[in-house]
C-alpha cells in the first residue's frame, strides 16, 4: 500500500461507523478522512462503504478487507514496538519544523528538559511562519501547523490545543475611523493582514460563516511586524 494513512482512516471509520467520529479520533478533518477513503477505494477499484444520511456500513468487500487491514496495523505496531525496545536510549538526528506564531515558546520551554532526557539525540529546529516547507521529506516532526492539503494528507497528527483568530484594531484607528457598529461596516474598514492569507477578502465567524471585508492595504509575512503596525 502506498499510503498507510488510507488504511488507518478506513479501519477507524469501519470501527466507529462515522466519518466525523473517525476524523476526531485521528485528529484530522472529516474532509481529509473522506478523501483518504475515496483515494483508497479508487486504488482498490472497489467500494468499501455504503453511505446513508445517518449510517455508514461496510460493503461485503469492505468487511473482508477490514479484518486484513486490522491485522496489518497490529503487525505494524508490533514492528514499531520491537524496534523501539531495541533502542533503550533514543539516538540520532531529529529535524523539527516549528510554527513561530503558535509553538515557538512552547518548544523552547521544554527544550532543556528534552535535551537532558535524550542526550544522544541531535536536534535541528527550524522556526517558520510559512507553510511551504510542510512538504519537505527531510522533516521528522512539525509542531503548531494546521492541516494544509495536500502537504499534510499523509501525516499522523496529535492535537495540541485549539486556537482562535480575533480581529483587532488600535485605539488610534478607532479614533480615526470610528467603532464599527455592525459587521456590515467592515467592508469599508482598512485592514492589514499576514501574507499567508492572500488574497483573502472575507473574515471567518465563530459559527463557521464568512463575511466580506475590504482587501488589506498591507501584507506582511511576520506577525511581530504586524503587531507593531497595530500600535
Amino acid at each position: 500500500m502506498k499510503n498507510i494513512g488510507q488504511i488507518y482512516s478506513f479501519v477507524k471509520v469501519a470501527e466507529l461507523g462515522s466519518f466525523t467520529q473517525a476524523a476526531e479520533a485521528l485528529c484530522i478533518t472529516t474532509t481529509a478522512v473522506s478523501k483518504q477513503i475515496k483515494n483508497f477505494e479508487h486504488h482498490l477499484n472497489e467500494q468499501l462503504f455504503i453511505r446513508h444520511t445517518r449510517e455508514v456500513r461496510l460493503t461485503e468487500f469492505g468487511e473482508t478487507l477490514y479484518g486484513q487491514c486490522k491485522d496489518l496495523l497490529k503487525h505494524i505496531d508490533s514492528i514499531e514496538q520491537s524496534i523501539a525496545s531495541k533502542k533503550a536510549t533514543p539516538q540520532g538526528k531529529l529535524r523539527i519544523l516549528v510554527s513561530t506564531i503558535l509553538s515557538k515558546d512552547f518548544v523552547l520551554q521544554h527544550l532543556a528538559e528534552f535535551i537532558t532526557h535524550f542526550p544522544l539525540i541531535d536536534c535541528d529546529i527550524l522556526f517558520s511562519e510559512q507553510d511551504h516547507r510542510l512538504g519537505d521529506d527531510c522533516l521528522d516532526i512539525m509542531v503548531g501547523f494546521p492541516q494544509i492539503p495536500p502537504y499534510t494528507d499523509k501525516l499522523r497528527y496529535k492535537k495540541m490545543y485549539d486556537t482562535q483568530n480575533i480581529l483587532c484594531a488600535s485605539p488610534k484607528l478607532i479614533q480615526s475611523h470610528g467603532m464599527p457598529q455592525s459587521y456590515r461596516e467592515l467592508i469599508n474598514y482598512p485592514f492589514i493582514s499576514h501574507s499567508l492569507r492572500k488574497p483573502e477578502t472575507s473574515l471567518p465567524l465563530a459559527n463557521g460563516e464568512r463575511i466580506a471585508c475590504a482587501a488589506p492595504r498591507l501584507y506582511m509575512d511576520n506577525f511581530d511586524a504586524l503587531n507593531q503596525c497595530m500600535h
